[in-house]
């Protein structure tokens, strides 16, 4: 017989078992009761644990998490680096696509910081440097929206200071830069506009270390010099990761000092008398001075405006805030009462005519 017939060969079957499978009943059809998934599997895949299926649903979700994280601080990196790089547009498109991630909390404090148990971080974090500063680590959480805004108007800030200082890249924390910057920016101004923009770039520029942060200032340079040496002081200051200098309020009052202290008019002269005022001075004009606060370690500055009609109208700088005062103070004693009254611990800063 060949191969091919022995495949075609049919099958034959017992008249025996080819009855009985004839005459045999039907299966009956499953009941419900006997499919139904046994307690604590699912329904749709009865080999999975609904525990084990949340368990991977939260891992997945804290993948996620993480992506975006890692994302939103490698946006806001881009876009700072652009800063930097005086690539203002550039630096718009990655803080815009930083707003559009999900709304999620960014921890700002660089590496060069160590932590502590109390939620503060020393910088620098081996004990080094010129300053030693503490920072509170609550103070430097922001959402990516909140930092994309941010970067935003840094952005906006930078772009307009480059292009009247003529500095590019114009750099925020030297303030050769930002001399050049107000000076230009003064002229024809008020002083309340010049109070605006200036409240702005310290808010743009510059942190606070927070409530529980302090700053200790080197004690080799005095409070009267450190307004003409704060390039080098301000160098050894952290920055976080939205571009801020973290200083307290000293370094506010340092910075207004160096900064406005050096506008000068058309005249040639100072237009801005600056007094950095330590201790009580913080408090508003009229409230009772208290002796135990003298030395208390908060400062301000008051800036008198010699340009303005009439002159020597006022405003404050308290850490980033700025305030406008109604009342002009004319003549340089009336100033010195006003920053000495009730024996006020101060330092008085004017520049050089």
């Amino acid at each position: 017989m060949s191969l091919r017939a022995s495949f075609e060969r049919p099958v034959v079957t017992s008249p025996t078992r080819s009855a009985a499978l004839e005459h045999a009943p039907a299966a009956a059809a499953p009941t419900s009761a006997e499919v139904r998934p046994r307690p604590g599997y699912s329904r749709d895949d009865a080999f999975i644990t609904k525990d084990f299926k949340s368990s991977v649903g939260k891992v997945a979700d804290v993948s996620v998490e993480a992506v975006h994280d890692a994302k939103a601080q490698a946006l806001n990196a881009k876009g700072q680096q652009a800063l930097k790089e005086g690539r203002y547009d550039d630096a718009k498109r990655a803080f815009e696509e930083l707003k559009t991630l999900p709304k999620r909390d960014m921890q700002l404090l660089g590496s060069d910081c160590s932590a502590n148990a109390d939620g503060t971080h020393d910088h620098p974090a081996k004990g080094t440097g010129v300053n030693k500063t503490v920072i509170d680590d609550r103070s430097f959480h922001m959402s990516n929206v909140d930092v994309a805004e941010a970067g935003l108007k840094q952005a906006a800030q930078l772009e307009k200071m480059s292009k009247l200082s003529g500095k590019t890249p114009f750099d925020p924390h030297n303030l050769t830069h930002v001399k050049a910057y107000f000076q230009a920016f003064s002229k024809g101004k008020s002083t309340d506009d010049v109070r605006k923009e200036f409240g702005e770039y310290l808010t743009n520029f510059y942190k606070h270390p927070g409530e529980k942060g302090t700053l200790d200032w080197s004690p080799s340079v005095a409070v009267k010099d450190r307004p003409g040496k704060l390039d080098t002081l301000l160098a050894a200051q952290p920055t976080d990761k939205a571009g801020r200098k973290i200083v307290d309020c000293e370094g506010f009052a340092y910075l207004t000092a160096a900064v406005l202290g050096d506008v000068k008019s058309a005249n040639g002269k100072p237009r801005f008398d600056v007094y950095m005022v330590g201790g009580n001075a913080a408090k508003k004009d009229g409230e009772k001075a208290d002796p135990n606060a003298l030395g208390s370690g908060h400062e301000i500055a008051m800036v008198f405006d010699n340009d303005s009609k009439p002159s020597g109208r006022r405003f404050n700088v308290n850490n980033n805030e700025t305030e406008l005062y109604p009342v002009p103070i004319p003549t340089l004693a009336g100033r010195d009462a006003i920053a000495g009254a009730s024996h006020w611990e101060y330092v008085k800063h004017q520049p050089k005519p």
